[in-house]
């Protein structure tokens, strides 16, 4: 891992949202978690998200023909199990673009959605906001 973007360091973490959910059977998040930050002045401003309630906030925001095309990349990763998701990623993370968050984000506006998957999508758009207008980079990492 390099030192600009490590994930396992708590030192250069600050923690913007924790959003996961526990597992009803052992009270973590045991089927892992997906960690989207964005590095300023060698400290990651982060999100946490576990993967099952990731994975029902994209089916909710992701209605109709599941046209490849038309699904935003970050969604698309994910069911593929490409990108970001797959297992070439790299083991420090995957850098972003402000866009990719965007477009996922461009289906929250007219879908349904629980509470949580707001709390979600409105920590998303925070996060990717500040790291558009400090231009900070933005990065996706699941473990």
């Amino acid at each position: 891992m390099t030192s600009a973007n490590r994930t396992d360091a708590a030192a250069d973490l600050a923690m913007v949202a924790d959003l996961t959910s526990p597992c009803h059977v052992c009270g973590i998040a045991c089927s892992g978690v997906v960690l989207i930050w964005l590095l300023r002045a060698g400290v990651r401003h982060a999100i946490q998200v576990d993967r099952p309630t990731l994975e029902e906030l994209f089916a909710a925001l992701w209605r109709g023909e599941p046209r490849r095309d038309a699904m935003p990349a970050l969604m698309r990763d994910y069911f593929e199990g490409t990108g970001w998701f797959g297992a070439e990623a790299p083991p420090d993370g995957t850098s972003i673009r402000y866009e990719a968050v965007a477009a996922l984000l461009a289906l929250a506006d007219g879908a349904v959605l629980d509470e949580h998957a707001r709390r979600i999508c409105e920590a998303l758009r925070g996060l990717a906001a500040d790291a558009e207008a400090t231009a900070a980079p933005l990065f996706i990492y699941y473990d």
